[in-house]
């Protein structure tokens, strides 16, 4: 304007001013209104970056009232979840493998997700968080194609069916091989050989453990958690995206029947995808399968 003959430099002054004061006084009405925390659904699995992914990806395609509140969702695992990064944002829920144990949240295992009622139960808590009874039909029940659909939506390029089918034979191979294989024959010839020594009952315990696991009625559980974890084992080891287990030494020395049992159980995983499981992705699935 001060090009313009017609304005005078007092007028260009009192004109700036009052701009600039509207301008200041609208940014610290802003810099007063305290930003509203995020409500946000941790994912949970044994890395953070396989199966906690895909479930995450599976909760926003089944509950709409995800997308309809804007919920973050947080992939992770127990060793790198900090309390601190969510200090200004609320946890409504937490869902997957690990609970991580967070006071007044709620945890809806992953395996309930697929086989129970786990989907109407996180919808049931968004409502209630929001006073939003109109969400009721807003998911699908997936029990059965529950695997087959989060695989589909988050598998980048191994095929889903396929993908399940390996994993299955894998996981049916490990409790054949409790039952009949060399473990099985092993445990009952230390037991045998070492009668009431505290050796053969730590053995023997530990084969209690694996059978009640693979076989008892938490078998389904550990199933579903085995499939998802191992689908992303697979297409990790496939593009050779390294993950670190510190001291995998130490935990295959210290647990080395399990490690056995699930070193037998990649064979079938290893012939049909032509690849070679690492001892740091088995040490991850020994996690899986602790019981201790």
């Amino acid at each position: 304007k001060t090009l313009i003959s017609d304005y005078k430099l007092d007028e260009i002054y009192t004109e700036v001013k009052e701009i600039m004061h509207a301008y200041v006084e609208g940014n610290v009405k802003k810099s007063k209104i305290k930003k509203e925390p995020r409500e946000v659904i941790i994912t949970t699995c044994l890395t953070g970056q396989g199966a906690a992914i895909t479930l995450a990806n599976f909760l926003r395609n089944s509950i709409s009232l995800i997308s309809k509140y804007n919920i973050e969702l947080f992939p992770t695992n127990s060793s790198d979840y900090r309390i601190e990064d969510f200090k200004n944002k609320r946890i409504i829920a937490v869902v997957g493998i690990s609970d991580l144990n967070i006071a007044q949240v709620p945890f809806i295992p992953s395996e309930k997700i697929l086989l129970d009622n786990g989907l109407s139960q996180l919808n049931e808590i968004i409502e209630n968080y929001y006073s939003d009874s109109n969400g009721q039909q807003s998911f699908e029940m997936t029990n059965e194609n529950g695997l087959r659909i989060i695989l589909e939506e988050t598998l980048t390029f191994l095929n889903p069916q396929k993908t399940i089918t390996t994993l299955v034979h894998s996981f049916d191979g490990m409790k054949k091989d409790l039952l009949m294989g060399e473990n099985s024959e092993r445990y009952l010839i230390m037991f045998v050989m070492h009668g009431a020594s505290t050796v053969s009952y730590t053995h023997l315990d530990v084969y209690k453990r694996q059978k009640d696991l693979l076989m008892g009625e938490n078998s389904e559980r550990y199933l579903i958690m085995f499939v998802m974890h191992g689908a992303s084992m697979i297409e990790r080891v496939i593009r050779n995206e390294c993950i670190d287990y510190p001291d995998i030494e130490s935990l295959i020395r210290a647990k080395s029947e399990t490690y056995a049992i699930l070193k037998k159980g990649m064979e079938e995983i290893e012939s049909t995808f032509m690849l070679k499981v690492p001892d740091v992705e088995i040490g991850y699935l020994m996690d899986l399968f602790d019981t201790e």
